[in-house]
């Protein structure tokens, strides 16, 4: 695809940007509204074919916005990308893009914060907030970063009389999964009037690598301000905020196929009888020959022998098995891919006379299953409620495993009213009026497993109990949300905190958030850390605060690179265990002035 012609500000410019004025400062219940029109190419190498994949998208259309709420220093607008047109192959849902969102814009025009429609996919949303990212500028000068569906861009802007020129120079990080090589390059001109926000936008933006070309153009110019949206569309209760970019570590559930040597391990066992089974099952438990060969066979048992299953956990009941084998027992359901062994699980889950440990083994069996989804995730919230509201301790272990067992099944599937369910539930066990302290430390630890950003409001108190352990369960919310998410308010507990057991907790979350993630973490995080280190005892935490710094986006700074030599002299001076974290994080030279 040959590169976009480069895109210079428009030529009628009304006023020219000011950057001591407010462009952006909004008033409720203004309307705004552009012609838009936006063109896309992209070309990705088919592995075995010598010619490329090709896709085209040309739309046009409108954004319309309306403004829900503002202050001084932010807004925030309700908008609709309203574009018409077909990809010359089914690249994206054009129709899913027309779904309302919320954008929260700053005094100097840049995007803060997204919120999808409750009802939109998680994939389509994401494709909205890409395409509105592309638009980000802002009033203030100098190095600018902005985030786009491949990761983390540096730029450059320039406010000039003529409007404001933004250039894009290079990715600083990529997305778990993006294109590994990525060159990035790109223009925007932005011009603006009287009104709020921009009066033009054009934009070019290119990406090369890895058998990927790609570009997109966006082309807005202001009109007359469109219908009013509905009031259900301008109530913030119908969205759901989160930074939907960063690409998630978290896999679509898919079933598990029947391979070639499935077909060879059911035919080894088809002519067993349960007896014979479970025996063969009782001694891989005995030798421990480990998980991934104990549960397979007796898992294609049940599979060519469905009937077997009941009269199984019947001997399982009985104590047939080894004390040891229930975990795998319970696995070798979990991974039968017929419907008796589903009906199973969910007989001993609800019954509510059998041993606990059972009931929250099959509940944890059931979640990864694929023939399970809302209606389950609906049933576990159900149990959560049900059992806190009893209040005594078996009551309370149940709650908080069904509180786990559903934060798995939202974290490993990307299915929307799945995570709503979880949300909910997780919001009702942190805001309920029963005493079940219990229940919300594992509630928090269960936010950890979802990493939606919409509960850090609700989490937030848990961060300032008095509790300790409170505290500490509620660092484990912080597992898988998106960093930038979290930034702020990671830094200024870092601040308040004055228990050094919380602070070994946070900061071991932290440094696995940001693994997770993929994300480094931002200055400021960095040098809160680097000023914790002379002050924390604890040479396992400081470990982890030392691979926080590494792992940053800004470790190769020099003021960063200093800062770590000077810790690694410390630990060296001192010889603690810390001093091992050092050992691939320093260059030759930087390791070889450790040690003079």
């Amino acid at each position: 695809m040959a590169p976009a012609a480069a895109v210079s500000p428009a030529a009628a410019v009304a006023v020219a940007p000011d950057p001591k004025r407010a462009w952006c400062q909004f008033e409720v219940g203004q309307r705004l509204s552009y012609d838009a029109s936006l063109q896309t190419t992209t070309e990705q190498a088919t592995p075995g074919s010598a010619r490329p994949a090709q896709v085209a998208m040309a739309l046009t259309g409108a954004l319309d916005a309306q403004v829900l709420s503002a202050t001084a220093t932010s807004a925030v607008l309700v908008a609709r990308l309203g574009l018409e047109g077909k990809p010359s192959q089914a690249a994206i849902d054009v129709g899913a893009l027309r779904a309302p969102v919320l954008l929260q814009v700053d005094s100097t025009c840049e995007l803060l914060n997204f919120a999808r429609a409750r009802q939109t996919p998680l994939a389509a949303a994401r494709n909205q907030q890409a395409l509105l990212w592309e638009m980000q500028f802002t009033l203030t000068p100098g190095t600018f970063r902005l985030q786009d569906a491949n990761g983390v861009a540096l730029g450059q802007l320039q406010v000039t009389p003529q409007g404001v020129h933004r250039s894009l120079q290079r990715y600083e990080s990529l997305w778990p999964g993006a294109p590994t090589g990525l060159v990035l390059s790109g223009e925007m001109g932005v011009a603006f009037d009287d009104a709020p926000w921009f009066a033009q936008l054009g934009s070019r933006r290119d990406v090369h690598g890895s058998g990927l070309v790609s570009g997109s153009q966006w082309s807005l110019h202001r009109r007359a301000p469109a219908a009013s949206f509905t009031a259900a569309e301008r109530t913030e209760a119908s969205y759901v905020w989160g930074n939907l970019l960063p690409r998630q570590p978290k896999p679509e559930l898919i079933g598990r196929p029947v391979t070639a040597s499935d077909g060879k391990l059911q035919q080894t066992v088809v002519s067993l009888t349960l007896t014979e089974a479970f025996g063969e099952f009782a001694d891989r438990v005995n030798r421990r020959v480990g998980t991934q060969s104990t549960w397979p066979a007796l898992s294609a048992y049940f599979e060519v022998h469905p009937e077997s299953i009941k009269p199984a956990i019947a001997r399982y009941l009985k104590g047939e098995l080894p004390p040891n084998a229930a975990g795998d027992f319970f696995l070798a359901l979990s991974k039968a891919r017929t419907p008796e062994a589903r009906e199973a699980l969910l007989e001993i889950r609800r019954d509510e006379g059998a041993v606990m440990m059972d009931q929250v083994r099959a509940s944890f069996a059931l979640v990864t299953r694929t023939d399970v989804g809302a209606p389950f995730a609906r049933e576990l919230a159900g149990e959560v409620s049900k059992q806190a509201a009893r209040g005594h301790h078996d009551a309370l272990f149940l709650a908080g495993e069904a509180q786990l067992a559903l934060s798995v099944m939202a974290g490993t599937r990307n299915d929307p009213e799945v995570g709503q369910v979880a949300t909910q539930s997780q919001q009702s066990a942190l805001t309920s009026d029963v005493p079940t302290g219990q229940v919300a430390h594992v509630t928090l630890r269960a936010i950890g497993n979802t990493g939606d950003p919409s509960m850090l409001p609700a989490v937030t108190a848990f961060m300032s109990a008095d509790d300790i352990s409170t505290r500490k369960a509620a660092a484990h919310a912080l597992s898988r949300m998106p960093p930038d998410a979290t930034d702020e308010l990671e830094v200024a507990w870092l601040r308040r905190e004055t228990s050094p057991f919380v602070k070994k907790e946070l900061y071991r979350v932290l440094q696995q958030q940001h693994l997770d993630m993929n994300q480094g973490a931002s200055r400021a995080l960095v040098e809160q850390t680097i000023a914790d280190l002379p002050t924390v005892k604890s040479a396992y935490t400081r470990r982890y605060m030392v691979m926080l710094v590494a792992q940053s986006a800004v470790a190769k700074e020099p003021d960063i690179r200093r800062a770590l030599v000077d810790q690694a002299k410390r630990e060296r001076a001192k010889d603690t265990p810390a001093l091992n974290a050092f050992g691939t994080i320093l260059t030759p030279e930087e390791r070889a002035e450790v040690l003079r």
